[in-house]
Parts: C-alpha cells; structure tokens; sequence
C-alpha cells in the first residue's frame, strides 16, 4: 500500500491568468493483481484547505486511467492512496490554452508519501556538483543558474573528515535539472561535522533555519466504508466520531484470570463510615472472594477519625496477571454507533438520472438499523437521532446541474451541491435530525439531467452514520 501526495501547489495568476487551469493525473497499475486507487482533491483559502475531490476506483492489471480535475485556485494539493505499490501515479497542469505547466508537472519519484511525521515538502532539483573541496564556511549562495548536463561524476575519492558545516546561504533559483550522469563510486564517508545553520531555499519559498513543526492541515472527511470483501485501502483518518455510550462496568469477579470486564451493577448504599482504629499488622493478603453485585453508591457518611496506621504486612507475591479477555469484536470504526449504513451504485450500463429524479442504488454495504432494497432509491432509519451523511456522485455528463438530499420526499436546502464540470466528482456533507422512520433519498433537483459513471467506477454512493 502506497500514500502520497503531490503537497500544496502554488498556482497564483501571473499577468491575470493562472499557470495551471487543469490538473492530470495518470494512474498505471503495473500490478499482476486488480489494485484500488483512492483520489482526494484540495484547494487552500487563507489557512483553510477544503477538500473538493473524493474519488475511489479499481484498476484491472495493466489498466491505465486517467482523470482531469478543475484546478483554478491560488493553491491545491492531490493525495493518492493505493492498495499496491506497483501502482505508478504522474500529474501535470495545464493551463488555459492546454499547454503543459512544467512547474507543476511531477513524475512517480516526485510525489511525496505521507508518513507519521507529516508531509515532506518536494526537494528541489540538485544542482551541478563541482569540485568537492575543503568545505569552508558557506557564504550566500548566489543565484543558481540554468543547471547544465551533469557530467559523468569521477570516482570520489575517500571523504575527509568533515569539517563544520558553515552557515547554508540563500539557495539561489533553481534551475531546470540537466540529465545526471553515471555516478562514481563513492568513498568512504567522513566523520561528519556538526550541521550548520540551514540557509534559506531558492525561489520554493526561501528556507531559513528549520522552525517548528507548522500546524498540522484540518483533518480530513472521513472515507465512506468501503465494500467489505478483500480489505480495502486504508482510508486517511477521517474525523473521529463520537465515542459511544459506555457501558455499566460488569461485576468484577474474583481476581484470578482477569476476564472479559463484566456489566458492572449499581453501587450498593455505603453506610455512615465508623471511626478507623488502629491498623494491624496488615497479614498475607488472602484470595478475593467474588464481590457481591455492587449497589447503588449511596450518600457518603461522614468520614471518621483515621487511626495511625500500623506496619504494613508483606503484601503476599501477587499473582500472575490474568489472560486479559478478548477486547471484543471492533465494530465499524466508531464503536458504539447504534446505527449507520452504506449503499453504492456499481455497473457498466451507465444511470441517467433526469431533473427532480432519485439516484438508484443497486448495491448494500453493511446496515445497521437501517434498511435499503436493492435497486431503489430509498434508505429508511429505525432510530430517532442526529445522523452524519456523505454523499457522491461521479458523472460522465451533466455541468450545471446538482445533487440534494430528500427527507420523506423534501429536498433539504442545506444540502444541495452543483457539479462544476461536466466529469467528476459531486460531493456533499451534512448532518440531519431524523425521526425513526424517515425515508432519505439522493436526488437530482436542478433541471440538468447527469449521467453516472459506469464499473469499475463507482457511480453513486451514500453513508448514513447515527452519531449519538
């Protein structure tokens, strides 16, 4: 499995118009396996970076696909996911007129992986390396020109000990990288001197000395679950949800092999508490009885007089720990939802779905307290309660027009989204108060029919999680 990311793209007009228009990416599964590529799309405003493109698919082996994404924004970034390493991912801008934006064209070696630590922005290109000589203090680096043709790299001899690294200069412009050559072998490497202050970078954004970690980008929505069968790419962590209700702690048994944590019973009524005595010599520390069922904790008498407290008795070897019981099954992520559900449309006929028309679903993921027939528009929930929605097509045909989501037949006003192009993803997010009962359905209320994109892409999908 693979993550990655092209980072943010500055894409600012220059003269009135911006670099990049369209955004391409071209996705090659050189697998011998079936693989799963997972898109998400942002765009930044301010601080701000939301998230305008979620698309999931599955690649035959061999298959080449490739997707063109609106990408008129002062900055964007695309995060990949794959569920196989030998999945090849390129992208490329273009701008107005459909010319390539060499800026911002990056090649599979270039894009990024998201790691525990972050994201790693791009490393520029390496400049020409000359003669390496005694190094020195390092003054401000100049403008860095247009880097040639690297040369074939001699032998490098035997690295000296290195000395201090000087202070790193302003990095200059980076220039286009020249073709490498063969690299020499490499000698052995010196005892390497303490790392000088990091200059600023080039033209990327001049970088001074490494300053702290900078805040880390809002969380992003959380995947809808995918079909469960071979298990799918993990999605990146989502919003978490709300914990569910705990239950009653269980009647704590006799301590021997801790088991499954039992329901544990209200607490009994705690009478008035006598005067402490004096405490003995505190004896070898005998088996715990079974602890009654706990009553309800009642008002807490006042506290009497501790008495001095006596030598404490060894305390007896304790025993092993006992075999911690089974945690129990992990429900879908989010244990404790008392409902939520997952259904898709996945075919190759593709569904036109006309103005003031449902989208239909012919395919179920897991439901719980919810119902979905197959082939139907309508999703039904049993339990009253606020509820999370995700929902999403990918179209083939329909600039203009928008999906919304009905309740008992009601467009909700909240929730309408507009596709902004003819191909690719519509989304949208909300959570709704619902009573047991309500019917929700994913409809087309603008008078532009759409047309769904056909297998192996899903179509159409939506998830209906119960939050408290």
């Amino acid at each position: 499995m693979a993550e990655l990311t092209t980072g943010l793209i500055e894409n600012t007009p220059v003269n009135e118009e911006r670099p990049t228009t369209t955004f391409t990416v071209k996705i090659t599964n050189d697998d011998t396996i079936a693989a799963t590529v997972f898109i998400e799309g942002f765009f930044v405003t301010g601080i701000t970076k939301t998230l305008y493109v979620l698309e999931l698919f599955i690649m035959a082996p061999g298959e080449v696909a490739e997707r063109i994404y609106y990408a008129q924004f002062d900055e964007f970034e695309f995060q990949f996911i794959t569920s196989s390493d030998a999945v090849e991912i390129s992208a490329w801008g273009k701008d107005a007129a459909g010319n390539l934006t060499a800026a911002h064209r990056l090649v599979p070696a270039e894009l990024d992986p998201i790691g525990p630590d972050g994201i790693t922005g791009a490393t520029g290109a390496t400049g020409e390396q000359g003669i390496q000589g005694t190094q020195g203090i390092q003054g401000t680096q100049g403008i860095q020109g247009t880097q040639g043709i690297q040369g074939t790299q001699g032998i490098q001899g035997t690295q000296g000990i290195q000395g201090t690294q000087g202070i790193q200069g302003t990095q200059g412009i980076q220039g286009t990288q020249g073709i490498q050559g063969t690299q020499g072998i490499q000698g052995t490497q010196g005892i390497q001197g303490t790392q000088g202050i990091q200059g600023t970078q080039g033209i990327q954004g001049t970088q001074g000395i490494q300053g702290t970690q900078g805040i880390q980008g809002t969380q992003g929505i959380q995947g809808t679950q995918g079909i469960q069968g071979t298990q799918g790419i993990q999605g990146t962590q989502g919003i978490q949800g709300t914990q569910g209700i705990q239950g009653t702690q269980g009647i704590q048994g006799t301590q021997g092999i801790q088991g499954t944590q039992g329901i544990q019973g209200t607490q009994g009524i705690q009478g008035t508490q006598g005067i402490q005595g004096t405490q003995g010599i505190q004896g070898t520390q005998g088996i715990q009885g079974t602890q009654g069922i706990q009553g309800t904790q009642g008002i807490q008498g006042t506290q009497g007089i501790q008495g001095t407290q006596g030598i404490q008795g060894t305390q007896g070897i304790q025993g092993t720990q006992g075999i911690q019981g089974t945690q129990g099954i992990q429900g879908t992520q989010g244990q404790g939802l008392a409902a939520f559900g997952f259904v898709y449309h996945l075919s190759e006929v593709p569904q036109v779905v006309a103005p003031g028309t449902d989208v239909i679903f012919n395919s179920n993921g897991p439901l719980v307290n919810e119902t979905h027939v197959p082939g139907t528009a309508e999703v039904t929930v049993l339990l009253a309660g606020n509820y999370q929605i995700d929902y999403s097509v990918s179209i083939t045909a329909g600039l203009g027009s928008e999906i919304a989501l009905e309740v008992n037949t009601v467009v909700d006003a909240s929730t309408v989204v507009g596709a902004l192009a003819a191909t690719g993803q519509v989304m949208g997010q909300a959570i709704l108060t619902l009573a047991a009962g309500d019917v929700i359905t994913l409809t087309n209320p603008s008078g532009v029919g759409l047309t769904l994109a056909t297998a192996p892409e899903v179509g159409a999908q939506m998830t209906i999680d119960k939050l408290d």
